[in-house]
C-alpha cells in the first residue's frame, strides 16, 4: 500500500479535517508572502490545494476547499482586509472567476492508477 492510498482511505470526516488543515497551510503560505507580493495572484495556493484534494478523495473536497479558499480570500488577502466587502468592483469579478475554475477543476475526472 503506498503512502498515497492510505491518504486515500481516511475516513471521510478526516478528509475533511485534511482539506481544513491544507487550506489554512495554503493561508498561511500566502500571508508570509503578502509583503512581497500584496494582493497579486491572491488565489494561486489555493487552486493547488483544490487540485490536490480533489484527486486525492473527489469533487465534494474539492468543493469544500473551493469554498474555504475564496472565503479566506475575500476575508484576508482582499483589500479592504478583514472585512467581507470589495473596495473594487473588479475583486468581485475575480472572485467568482476563482469559484467557477476551482469549481471546474473539482469535477475533473480522475486519472486511473493502473497497479
Amino acid at each position: 500500500m503506498t503512502d498515497w492510498r492510505k491518504l486515500q482511505d481516511r475516513p471521510q470526516l478526516q478528509q475533511y479535517g485534511l482539506t481544513l488543515l491544507l487550506v489554512i497551510c495554503a493561508l498561511a503560505i500566502r500571508l508570509a508572502l503578502y509583503p512581497v507580493i500584496a494582493d497579486r495572484a491572491p488565489y494561486m495556493f489555493f487552486f493547488l490545494v483544490v487540485a490536490a484534494v480533489s484527486r486525492l478523495w473527489g469533487p465534494g473536497q474539492g468543493l469544500f476547499a473551493t469554498l474555504l479558499g475564496g472565503l479566506a480570500t475575500w476575508y484576508f488577502l482582499l483589500e479592504p482586509q478583514f472585512s467581507f466587502t470589495f473596495s473594487q468592483q473588479r475583486d468581485g469579478i475575480t472572485l467568482i472567476s476563482y469559484f467557477a475554475v476551482a469549481i471546474a477543476i473539482s469535477f475533473l475526472p480522475q486519472a486511473s492508477s493502473k497497479e
